[in-house]
């Protein structure tokens, strides 16, 4: 009787004592998880005073990658994001901002803390320079009049569609090719003229003449331009790309 007392007594003192150390363990994981909280409440509230206090805000803006589009235009138009805190300035802001200046395709930004924010341009490509009344069009790929001037501006081939306009199968030949053509090549061109959508011409700045044919190809046709310049000797008029593998020059 008294050995079955006892281990009834042992019994219950092993239930209260697992009851006590589960309520301290329960007890301790709330208090850890409360800490963590804390910390990590701590930590943005920090982040956030950091990120939004005046020594984060932009001060300096800095423009990149401009070439026909003038920086300070640029920045003039971003002007009232000055002071605006450095990790709330979006692309989307910069691009609303310089929407209206129509040489630019897009922006990407850079952030230099504290207070410099840097403006990737990257700007519309130049095709080329249609007449227009007494002047010049400067158009993009798709057609969009980038600039009107006098003459075709320094840089920029005068075109020729023999009568096409934007809307033409020959200007979207011409306006695939000059995406694809390497930017060193197409500063060199002086005029480009589109006789049909399989016969497009080129002058370089030189005076000498590019037969180049249609739109396809436009990688090996530009590679084999580069050798026979490399190679051809001063007599050289013409350049003939039109079959890439079996370039030729002509002297006449």
């Amino acid at each position: 009787m008294t050995d079955a007392r006892a281990r009834s007594g042992a019994s219950e003192g092993t239930v209260v004592d697992g009851s006590r150390r589960f309520a301290e363990a329960e007890r301790k994981r709330r208090a850890n998880v409360l800490t963590i909280v804390g910390v990590g409440v701590t930590i943005i509230a920090v982040t956030l005073a950091v990120l939004l206090t005046p020594i984060m805000a932009v001060r300096e803006i800095r423009i990149e990658g401009t070439s026909s589009v003038d920086p300070a235009q640029v920045e003039q138009a971003l002007g009232d994001l000055r002071g605006r805190p450095l990790a709330l300035v979006s692309d989307e802001a910069v691009l609303e901002r310089t929407a209206q200046i129509v040489q630019i395709q897009s922006v990407s930004l850079r952030r230099e803390p504290p207070s410099r924010l840097v403006v990737e341009v990257t700007e519309r490509i130049r095709v080329g320079a249609l007449p227009d009344g007494d002047g010049f069009a400067v158009v993009d790929p798709v057609g969009i009049v980038l600039e009107r001037t006098p003459t075709p501006p320094a840089g920029t081939p005068a075109l020729d569609l023999g009568g096409g306009s934007t809307d033409s199968p020959q200007f979207k030949t011409v306006a695939q090719i000059a995406q694809q053509l390497p930017a060193e090549l197409r500063a060199q061109i002086a005029s480009i003229q589109a006789r049909s959508v399989d016969d497009i011409r080129f002058t370089l700045t030189d005076g000498r003449a590019v037969v180049w044919g249609s739109a396809e190809h436009t990688d090996e046709k530009a590679r084999a331009l580069r050798i026979l310049r490399e190679r051809a000797g001063d007599d050289v008029r013409t350049y003939d790309v039109s079959s890439p593998t079996a370039p030729v020059t002509r002297t006449d």
